[in-house]
């Protein structure tokens, strides 16, 4: 799959010289999740069933959910989310993910959706690192637990 790639322009921020700098910006394509089919477990759970059983066991309710994948600007970047108003959230993947990546990144932004959902993300926290935010370390703690018992334990072959 190709991803169209949109650059926009900005001044250099290092030295006197007012050059410019590219950055890309590379378009999401939109995933219907309904039409996901690709198993994500071995008892053959689609995206859907996963997205389902994510939501029931995080306790979100009234969350709307978009699904997009794009090639992110950085390599180690799997994936975010972005409110978009009141209980309607993006939740972008990378578009090169391995099954197991799909499985823990969706519980990953899922965590950040219930934070945000709780009023648990302080505004002041994205001027930190990444890694030192502290609502980074639940979504952390709490994927991998989450995306194991997804793949273990729902059968979806009934």
């Amino acid at each position: 799959m190709a991803a169209l790639c949109f650059f926009f322009i900005t001044p250099a921020t290092s030295g006197k010289n007012e050059s410019q700098v590219l950055i890309p910006i590379f378009k999401p394509v939109a995933i219907d999740i309904k039409k996901e089919k690709a198993p994500l477990n071995p008892k053959g759970c689609t995206m859907a069933e996963m997205v389902q059983f994510y939501l029931s066991e995080l306790g979100i309710k009234n969350a709307q959910l978009r699904f997009v994948r794009q090639r992110m600007p950085h390599p180690h970047t799997h994936g975010y989310t972005q409110p978009q108003s009141n209980t309607h959230y993006l939740i972008a993947l990378a578009q090169s993910l391995e099954p197991s990546e799909i499985r823990i990144t969706v519980a990953h932004e899922l965590v950040h959706v219930r934070q945000i959902e709780q009023g648990q993300i302080k505004k002041s926290e994205f001027k930190k690192d990444y890694l030192e935010r502290d609502f980074e370390d639940e979504a952390f703690r709490l994927s991998l637990p989450l995306a194991a018992k997804f793949y273990q334990v729902l059968d979806c072959q009934k």
